[in-house]
């Protein structure tokens, strides 16, 4: 049959039966009754041109691969023997959403220098996510969250600081102020001279055959005590400076072979000078 037309409605309906055992052929084309759809023959070779579905009961059979998909998937074809194999199609994408390749983590591995958690998929691709100092390495101390205890201290008779060395290399300073005696610390001052924080708990030994003067300045440490003696010939008259408040019962002149003292109340700048004065 050549050119043959096929229609499905009742006016004019004309359809293509074939019976069991016997054979049909056609040629040309053959249309059916929707629009577009057409099955042409050439040779051994069946075209079919339709914009519907192509819906078969069977397998589908095809010659070559079908490449125009994206993914990885099969198909049925005949190799050169006419034998019925399947096809790999590469490229293919079930559904249209994502490869059909389970990529799932195989190994992880651990840089301890840069923190770095390193992560190997199946495919070979890697994802590194970096821990932020949410690990320690070995030797290494984070601040507030290890034991970063004392490890040594000094302290300055000086100052009266009390420096605290911690594991992690820093330190705390305490001042005892004035909360602990210095044994056996004396200065020689044979001239003027301007009383100094640094000489609390200090015995003041005067020695010079020239009248001159102590001065009590503001500003002391808190809870100030010193000692004075005169083993000098000459008169040391005590004075104030700035906005010291010195109080002297017992006068301000002090006399060879003499002993004092003078004392700071608290934190204020309340001076007591007591002891053998005129």
């Amino acid at each position: 049959m050549t050119d043959f037309s096929t229609k499905l409605d009742s006016s004019s309906n004309r359809q293509l039966k074939q019976f069991r055992d016997t054979t049909m052929i056609l040629s040309g084309t053959t249309q059916f009754g929707i629009p577009d759809a057409f099955i042409s023959f050439t040779g051994n070779t069946i075209n079919i041109d339709a914009l519907q579905y192509i819906q078969a009961r069977g397998y589908v059979l095809v010659n070559d691969p079908i490449t125009k998909l994206t993914g990885v998937s099969t198909v049925l074809t005949r190799d050169t023997d006419g034998v019925v194999v399947n096809t790999p199609i590469t490229g293919f994408t079930t559904g249209g959403s994502g490869s059909t390749t389970n990529d799932y983590v195989t190994s992880g591995s651990f840089n301890s220098s840069s923190g770095d958690v390193t992560l190997t998929r199946l495919s070979g691709g890697t994802v590194v996510y970096n821990l932020d100092n949410r690990y320690s390495l070995t030797g290494h101390t984070h601040s507030g969250l290890a034991d970063d205890y004392v490890s040594g201290g000094t302290f300055n008779v000086s100052t009266g600081d009390l420096d605290l060395v911690r594991q992690s290399g820093d330190t705390v300073t305490v001042n005892l102020d004035g909360r602990y005696g210095i044994t056996n610390q004396q200065k020689n001052i044979n001239g003027s001279y301007t009383i100094l924080s640094s000489d609390d708990n200090t015995l003041l030994v005067l020695s010079s055959a020239t009248p001159f003067n102590i001065t009590v300045n503001s500003g002391l440490t808190n809870n100030f005590e010193t000692e004075f003696i005169n083993i000098g010939t000459a008169t040391v008259t005590f004075l104030t400076s700035g906005t010291a408040n010195l109080n002297y019962p017992d006068g301000t002149l002090f006399l060879a072979n003499k002993v004092a003292f003078l004392v700071k109340i608290g934190s204020t700048n309340n001076h007591w000078l007591k002891g053998e004065l005129e």
